[in-house]
């Protein structure tokens, strides 16, 4: 085929076949070998790297819930990307939508609010949406029942590609209220080797918190001493001995914020420490 010729062009979902001649050593060329084969071209979207999500951190929670949304292929440029909510009504029979909330959900469904600088290639920071109006409900909906909804990334690739979506993945409401507690947006560094110091960002990181607050590590390593709370949005802290790549909380109270991810640095055959031995 001439790449540089448009008679040559694949059309996708067309099936194509083909064939190729060969000759078995010392056979002479009338008994060549003829083998045939089909194959189909697949359109470009269907090629392309769509966006994946892995993990919702949490996966529940209060309207206008923190959270962050893990996975790949996001691209670390936000524009024209975003992050949507679909309810699933199909969980609750007996709840059905009426006709025009069925179609605000598949027509116009709600974006989240991505935190900014948040957008990465693998991770985007969002606050769940806002209560909808109540037409936009099942009926007979009350507050205080949980709701099951769909978060989706929806991200444009431009040009032939256009705008691919992730995968589905379940987020449970709990309609009773709005979420008001700490909630993480960054680290500074996102990698680092144990010892060394971190910048926790966020919002409602009360300087109080001292008293009440503690930094989560994975794998369960709870650290309550030697983080320093400067106000409402920074938390300093550093990075615990045996601290291992997930993700990094913060908990005031009651409230545990959602995770960001942190890989804990070292190359091969070096010590994950900081610290001399």
């Amino acid at each position: 085929m001439d790449p540089n010729s448009s008679t040559d062009d694949l059309i996708p979902e067309t099936l194509y076949s083909a064939s190729a001649s060969y000759i078995e050593p010392r056979d002479a060329i009338e008994d060549a070998n003829t083998e045939n084969w089909s194959f189909t071209v697949k359109p470009a979207n269907q090629c392309a790297s769509e966006p994946y999500i892995y993990q919702l951190s949490p996966n529940g929670g209060m309207w206008n819930r923190c959270m962050t949304v893990i996975g790949r292929n996001f691209e670390d440029d936000p524009s024209g990307n975003i992050v949507i909510a679909q309810l699933d009504a199909e969980l609750d029979i007996n709840k059905p939508l009426t006709t025009e909330a069925e179609q605000y959900w598949s027509d116009t469904p709600p974006s989240l609010n991505v935190v900014s600088r948040t957008w990465s290639d693998k991770s985007i920071g969002a606050d769940f949406i806002a209560e909808p109006e109540i037409d936009k409900l099942p009926t007979g909906f009350a507050d205080g029942n949980p709701l099951a909804f769909n978060v989706v990334v929806t991200v444009d690739k431009g040009g032939s590609i256009g705008v691919l979506d992730s995968n589905p993945v379940s987020f449970s409401v709990d309609t009773s209220g709005t979420y008001l507690g700490p909630c993480l947006d960054k680290i500074i560094p996102n990698s680092g080797a144990w010892g060394r110091s971190m910048e926790l960002q966020g919002r409602n990181l009360s300087k109080a918190s001292e008293i009440d607050g503690s930094v989560l590590f994975t794998p369960n390593i709870i650290k309550t001493e030697g983080n320093i709370w400067e106000d409402r949005t920074t938390v300093l802290s550093s990075i615990p001995d045996l601290t291992q790549d997930g993700l990094v909380r913060v908990k005031i109270g009651n409230e545990t914020s959602n995770g960001v991810v942190f890989d804990i640095a070292g190359g091969i055959g070096q010590s994950c420490s900081t610290i001399p031995n």
